[in-house]
C-alpha cells in the first residue's frame, strides 16, 4: 500500500527483478535495462541485490529420486559429502541438481553449506491478469497460502472475499483495492488479514511485533511471511489519516506489502516476492535497508 499526500495514489512502480540468468532489470513503469550488465550496474546503487542460489551437502549416501517420495525410482546415489544445488521443496523432499541431474532427496540428510535459505513461493501479480494497484496485501498473502497448498483461488476472488471496511484498515480492507479513493487510507492491517487467512487454513498467524530474528526462524521452519515495509525500502514517510471508527491515526504514507521468502545467513540480506510487477519479481534486499523499513511498523502475517 503506497500513499502520498492526503490520499493514496496509484502504486508507484519500482520493482527490480534479477533472475539467475540476469536477463535484465524489470522496473514496472520504467524502461527495462537493455542488458544484464546495465541491470547489475543499476542494482549496485539500490537496496536490491541479485538473486542467489542455495547449496547443500549430503550427510550420508543419498538416493536422488525422480519424484518427491521413496516410491519414486532412483536416478543415482549421491555420496556422503556431495554438494547439491537447491531448486524447490515439496514437504520433506527437496528438488536438487547434482552432477547435471535433477531429482528429489529427503531434506533430513542435507545440511546447508552456503548461507541463503530460500522458500520456493509461487509468484502472484497484483497487476495482471487482474489489475489491483492497491492490492499488495492480498496478493502477498495469497502467495504464501498457495505455497502451503491451502488454496488455488484467483487473486480477484481472493480480494473480493476479503473483509471490507469503509475507512478502518484495523477491521477490514478500507474501501477498495481496485482504485484510489480520495481521503481513505486503503489497506488491511495484519490482524484482520490474518483472520481472513485463517478462513483458508488455521495455521495463519498475526505476527505483528516479531523481531527480524523471529522472521528468520519462521523462514528456517519453511514458513513464508507477509511483511509491511516502505516503498522501495526507502525512508518511511508519515501522515495522519482519518480511519473511521479508529479515529485519526499516524500511518506510513509510502507503505507497501511483500512476501518474505528467504534470507542470507552470511550477509543478513533478505529475499522477497514483490507482487507489484506484471512478471515474476523476486529479489534480494540489503540487510540494513530491509530491517530499517520493516522495523518502522513490525507488521507481519506468517503462514505456517
Amino acid at each position: 500500500m503506497i500513499h502520498s499526500g492526503k490520499y493514496p495514489k496509484k502504486r508507484l512502480n519500482f520493482t527490480l527483478a534479477l533472475g539467475l540468468l540476469a536477463s535484465g532489470l524489470a522496473v514496472t513503469g520504467l524502461p527495462l535495462a537493455s542488458n544484464a550488465a546495465e541491470a547489475i550496474k543499476i542494482a549496485t546503487s539500490s537496496p536490491i541485490k541479485e538473486k542467489k542460489t542455495s547449496f547443500f551437502q549430503t550427510t550420508g549416501e543419498l538416493n536422488l529420486r525422480k519424484g518427491p517420495g521413496a516410491k519414486h525410482s532412483v536416478i543415482l546415489t549421491i555420496p556422503k559429502g556431495g554438494n547439491v544445488a537447491y531448486i524447490s521443496k515439496t514437504g520433506n523432499w527437496v528438488q536438487v541438481e547434482y552432477s547435471g541431474k535433477m531429482g528429489f532427496v529427503h531434506s533430513k540428510y542435507l545440511k546447508s553449506i552456503i548461507s541463503p535459505v530460500v522458500l520456493d513461493v509461487p509468484f502472484v501479480s497484483q497487476l495482471t491478469p487482474t489489475y489491483t494497484p492497491l492490492g499488495c496485501e492480498g496478493a502477498s498473502l495469497l502467495m504464501a497460502l498457495k505455497y502451503k497448498g491451502y488454496t488455488d483461488i484467483s487473486l480477484k476472488a481472493f480480494l473480493d472475499n476479503m473483509p471490507k471496511s469503509k475507512k478502518n484498515p484495523y477491521t477490514g480492507y478500507s474501501s477498495t483495492p481496485y482504485k484510489a479513493v480520495k481521503e481513505v487510507y486503503q489497506s488491511i492491517f495484519p490482524k484482520p488479514l490474518a483472520a481472513y487467512g485463517r478462513s483458508y487454513n488455521a495455521q495463519v498467524k498475526d505476527a505483528t511485533g516479531y523481531s527480524t530474528k523471529q522472521l528468520k526462524a519462521e523462514i528456517d521452519s519453511g514458513h513464508p511471511i507477509v511483511v509491511y515495509v516502505s516503498n522501495k525500502f526507502a525512508a518511511p514517510k508519515w501522515g495522519t489519516y482519518n480511519m473511521g471508527s479508529a479515529g485519526n491515526v499516524k500511518a506510513m504514507e509510502n507503505m507497501h506489502v511483500v512476501t518474505l521468502i528467504g534470507y542470507d545467513k552470511e550477509t543478513g540480506d533478505y529475499l522477497v516476492n514483490d507482487p507489484n510487477s506484471k512478471k515474476e519479481s523476486q529479489f534480494w534486499v540489503k540487510k540494513a535497508a530491509f530491517e530499517k523499513s520493516y522495523n518502522s511498523l513490525k507488521y507481519a502475517v506468517v503462514v505456517r
